[in-house]
């Protein structure tokens, strides 16, 4: 018996199939791919230097994900009373580095330093980046504001990628070319792998380094719990996972408790220093339960002598 659909429309699709609307589908596709940027940390200052002459290191902050390691580019705001500095950016999974510089002679103005990573560290244990700012001797350099992004380049691997996104030929528009439905498919989760590979920050809170932890906003001495901030999120209506990324300075041997109370979402990095991690995951009414002065963070100095500071506080889309 031959097959006929009950429905006398079943065959008619909700947009009209040409050659033009799939040319459309595969060229948008590598386009999405070389133009999505993600900002994974941004802050204003400043972020000075001493009396010059010497390296000062300004800040710490992750760049996690970025499997298929596409360009990290740093923009930032400067001035400075000398003629000439220099401006260093870092980016390292703990042992692979990769830097880009550029020296300043403008009295004032914006510059930016991109860095390709030569490794694939991620999610797991991201990689991570510092900024070093050395101005001439007996002068200051400020670095007024800084942003860092994930800023694709112009141009896409072949094949499958490190991020699972996969690459769709122009060959596959061509006169006579079939419409498979695997390709149909990859089109349809191309955009996800490019999302999960490139994260954003819903929260960015970076603060200079002092040459101690005694000084400078969000230290303590003190074993009790200081309040630091609250923070405000985005509203999230569905199921996510987040990643944490702290860096705390410390004075001596001391050593922080970082809590930070997100809704009803509790996180205790607990009883260590530099960088502090942690991943959790709720739905919308875990993130954004109650009002947002009840989404604290706290520190203390759980063991040792000296001082603690929370420097760097992100928050930080995390794909399941």
């Amino acid at each position: 018996m031959a097959y006929a659909p009950n429905e006398a429309d079943a065959w008619d699709p909700d947009v009209a199939g040409t050659s033009a609307a799939w040319e459309k589908l595969i060229s948008n596709d590598a386009q999405l791919y070389t133009s999505v940027s993600a900002v994974q940390a941004c802050a204003y200052g400043p972020f000075t230097t001493g009396s010059g002459g010497s390296t000062y290191r300004a800040c710490y902050f992750a760049l996690p994900r970025n499997y298929d390691q596409q360009v990290f580019s740093l923009s930032f705001g400067y001035s400075q009373s000398g003629s000439s500095s220099t401006v260093l950016f870092t980016v390292t999974d703990g042992s692979a580095v990769d830097t880009g510089t550029v020296t300043l002679t403008a009295s004032s103005g914006t510059a930016t330093i991109n860095v390709v990573p030569s490794s694939t560290s991620a999610s797991s244990t991201p990689r991570y980046g510092y900024i070093d700012l050395t101005a001439a001797s007996g002068q200051t350099f400020t670095l007024s504001a800084l942003f860092v992004a994930i800023a694709p380049t112009g141009s896409i691997g072949s094949g499958v990628l490190s991020s699972g996104y996969i690459s769709v030929h122009s060959s596959w528009y061509t006169s006579g070319a079939p419409v498979p439905v695997g390709i149909v498919q990859t089109l349809r989760n191309n955009p996800y792998k490019i999302a999960a590979d490139r994260p954003n920050a819903v929260f960015s809170a970076v603060q200079p380094l002092t040459t101690d932890a005694r000084t400078g906003i969000w230290s303590t001495t003190s074993s009790t719990f200081a309040d630091l901030t609250r923070v405000i999120l985005p509203y999230a209506p569905y199921k996510r996972k987040y990643r944490i990324w702290c860096y705390v300075d410390r004075f001596n041997t001391a050593k922080a408790d970082v809590l930070i109370q997100l809704g009803s979402t509790l996180t205790v990095l607990a009883d260590n220093h530099g960088i502090m991690q942690a991943t959790f995951e709720t739905d919308a009414a875990g993130l954004n339960f109650g009002p947002a002065v009840g989404n604290t963070v706290k520190i203390r100095m759980s063991s040792g002598a000296g001082a603690v500071a929370l420097r760097t506080l992100q928050i930080i889309e995390e794909p399941s």
